[in-house]
């Protein structure tokens, strides 16, 4: 048995139990990036055995997290302050 693309066989179907939560989250991001619960969930296994062989990535990507959240953060306070001027 193979995928819709033929490159891949598939292996049969395994049940995986995910704390609500994360299962949320994951469907949220699969609708996002328009895939598949299931596409979702291995796409991001796929990628995490790939930063497991870069260490410097796995930094790398941290820091560009820490610097998200930062700015994510800046941002709110920059509304803020814009909606107190406005009001």
């Amino acid at each position: 048995m193979t995928n819709i693309n033929d490159s891949e066989p598939i292996s049969p179907q395994y049940s995986l139990r995910l704390p609500v939560e994360l299962r949320e989250k994951l469907t949220n991001a699969a609708k996002s990036n328009s895939h598949s619960l299931n596409k979702e969930i291995i796409i991001r296994l796929e990628q995490s055995l790939i930063l497991e062989k870069c260490p410097e990535c796995v930094k790398y990507l941290q820091t560009v997290k820490n610097h998200e959240k930062i700015f994510e953060e800046q941002y709110k306070m920059f509304e803020e302050l814009n909606r107190k001027d406005t009001e």
